[in-house]
């Protein structure tokens, strides 16, 4: 029991940092079968086992699961741990049997019920996006045997395979650490997961969000230099000629606007993030010269999102996404500041089905779009 303390550290730094990324919000209940290889010590047969697991994933890289197990393996002494517990015979061992009772073999046998509990914490390389999710995993728990109890440290690695969002297949090895007698196990299982989701509660959001509407705007507060109502900070066009004041649009420009050629940046996002990977430097810089060679035209950077949760969050989950590539983009030549707008069009416009995880990566992306007012 000393080393527990080890182990709650072990999960501590990494869990910590985790709690403060972006929620994933799935759980997984796995129903498994499997083998396990228990050590000589504990004087069981190797035996078939069977349990459940419930795993919560809270972030694109980090989950927490519970575990049981439960197996009958047939107990199994040898002539030399039957010496070590008996001691010397004090009368002589009569081999020939009785009548009607046939002699037993020295090797005596029988059955034991084996359970076990564990929490582990996981780590997987890739996001819940991709179809295939390989993840390592450590944890403690507790053994009960006929034999006696052990607590065990553990340490694994394992393959999640996608069928569809909410059906996977899960398969992995574990090593097993009993402190109390030093015995070590291994176990390998097979199970079928399913998925249940929760949309993210942003509520530092939702609160930011009332305590705008309980605030009254103050009358000084909004600034519309050309008095074409639109504000200035929302004003691609300023300095409106008065006499055309009512012809503008929503972004404070005369006209209509006209696309002259979509581009899509080829940035793929993770599920429920709008951080663009260090990757995609090259694609940020692809897009800025785009811009520069297209003089005397408007760059909208549109933000996607795929149909996974609540529309209202995806619409501002998008507009997240716009604006990391359109802030982007002016870090790499301010002078482009002016000509670039960021706007958000949620799960509206998919380019791909949302019934299947490729169509939904697909659907999470960000267009250039080099536009004119004619």
């Amino acid at each position: 029991m000393k080393r527990l303390p080890i182990v709650v550290a072990f999960f501590a730094l990494p869990l910590s940092s985790a709690l403060s990324a972006e929620p994933v919000n799935r759980l997984y209940l796995t129903p498994f079968i499997g083998y396990q290889f228990f050590d000589s010590k504990t004087n069981v047969d190797d035996a078939k086992t069977q349990g459940l697991g419930v795993e919560y994933r809270f972030s694109q890289q980090w989950a927490i699961e519970l575990s049981y197990t439960s197996a009958d393996p047939d107990v199994s002494f040898d002539q030399t741990h039957l010496d070590s517990m008996l001691g010397e015979p004090e009368f002589p061992i009569i081999e020939d049997p009785l009548p009607g009772n046939p002699a037993q073999s020295v090797g005596a046998t029988g059955s034991s019920e084996f359970s076990a509990f564990r929490v582990d914490g996981l780590h997987y390389f890739t996001p819940l996006s991709q179809t295939l999710n390989p993840y390592v995993s450590a944890g403690v728990g507790h053994a009960s045997i006929d034999q006696g109890d052990q607590t065990r440290l553990n340490v694994g690695a394992g393959l999640r395979f996608d069928f569809t969002d909410r059906l996977s297949l899960k398969s992995e090895v574990r090593q097993f650490h009993g402190v109390d007698d030093s015995v070590w196990d291994t176990q390998a299982l097979i199970g079928i997961s399913f998925a249940f989701d929760r949309a993210p509660v942003r509520r530092n959001e939702v609160r930011a969000v009332s305590e705008v509407a309980m605030v009254e705007p103050k009358p000084d507060s909004v600034i519309d230099s050309d008095g074409d109502g639109v504000p200035d900070d929302q004003d691609q066009c300023a300095g409106t000629d008065a006499a055309r004041v009512a012809e503008v649009d929503s972004v404070g420009c005369l006209g209509e606007v006209k696309t002259l050629r979509t581009e899509v940046v080829s940035i793929t996002f993770p599920l429920d993030s709008a951080s663009i990977p260090a990757e995609f430097d090259s694609e940020i810089d692809r897009i800025a010269a785009l811009i520069l060679e297209n003089t005397g035209t408007v760059i909208e950077i549109a933000g996607h999102a795929d149909a996974s949760g609540d529309s209202a969050y995806n619409q501002k989950l998008s507009q997240r996404r716009a604006e990391s590539v359109a802030s982007a983009l002016i870090s790499r030549n301010a002078t482009i500041a002016d000509r670039i707008k960021a706007v958000g069009y949620g799960e509206t416009q998919p380019i791909a089905t949302n019934e299947t995880a490729q169509g939904r990566e697909m659907n999470r992306r960000v267009e250039a779009r080099v536009q004119v007012l004619r």
